[in-house]
């Protein structure tokens, strides 16, 4: 699978690593099984490492993903998300995916893994507990 998420419960971030080329039908697949996990923590944060894969979609399949996949899946409920991309096209299909799932969190995206870290654990972490 090219991508594989790993919850550390100590934190209560979920991890998620993408590899290799991505295509839509991989990121549908990830997120029916990702939501479907019942040990999922409770709020949603998560950290999505972009450096070592390709995605293979464009912003209408970012429209699609969120809309047809991810929101019926939710279920109300909210993530905060921080997602590492090195290189410009995952930045840019990462910050098109932001605008088309503003609804369902907040997200944003970073090119240094040490700096998406410390906002998720310094801002948005503190701030998704809060809002339970």
């Amino acid at each position: 699978m090219p991508i594989e998420y790993r919850i550390d419960h100590g934190l209560g971030i979920v991890n998620h690593e993408f590899t290799g080329e991505i295509s839509f039908a991989d990121l549908a697949q990830h997120w029916r099984r990702f939501l479907s996990d019942p040990e999922l923590p409770d709020p949603l944060v998560m950290l999505a490492d972009l450096r070592r894969c390709r995605m293979l979609i464009h912003g209408e399949d970012a429209s699609r993903l969120v809309h047809a996949v991810i929101q019926p899946l939710l279920k109300g409920r909210r993530w905060v998300s921080a997602v590492v991309a090195d290189s410009n096209a995952e930045y840019g299909v990462t910050k098109q995916f932001t605008v088309y799932s503003s609804h369902c969190g907040e997200t944003e995206v970073f090119r240094e893994e040490s700096e998406a870290v410390a906002w998720l654990l310094g801002a948005a972490a503190p701030r998704a507990k809060a809002a339970d």
